[in-house]
């Protein structure tokens, strides 16, 4: 598994609160990935890159939850784009900016 960023687990422990769990594995087809966070109900997605590829395979990481809650935090700057994809991916995904995570 590839190391995370400090800033990223940084966000992670944010996301995650008092009770949340990280980097938690979800089946995607025959492989497992991990999830950034989940909590009782929701499942949170981490994606700081700009890059669509990584966009869509973050909301595909969210789809196979089976959370009923299922948030994607991105960039402010990035907040279209990811929307546009994560609608095309699955309609119950919410996409945030990354300052959110704390209020959630």
């Amino acid at each position: 598994m590839k190391r995370r960023s400090r800033i990223h687990r940084v966000y992670q422990r944010k996301a995650a609160g008092k009770y949340g769990k990280i980097e938690v594995p979800v089946k995607i087809g025959k492989r497992y990935r991990k999830l950034d966070v989940v909590r009782r109900t929701k499942a949170i997605e981490i994606e700081r890159s700009k890059d669509s590829k990584r966009i869509l395979l973050a909301c595909k990481r969210l789809r196979a939850s089976r959370k009923k809650h299922k948030i994607l935090a991105v960039p402010r700057s990035n907040i279209p784009e990811a929307s546009r994809i994560a609608q095309k991916v699955c309609k119950k995904i919410k996409v945030v900016p990354l300052k959110k995570l704390d209020n959630l």
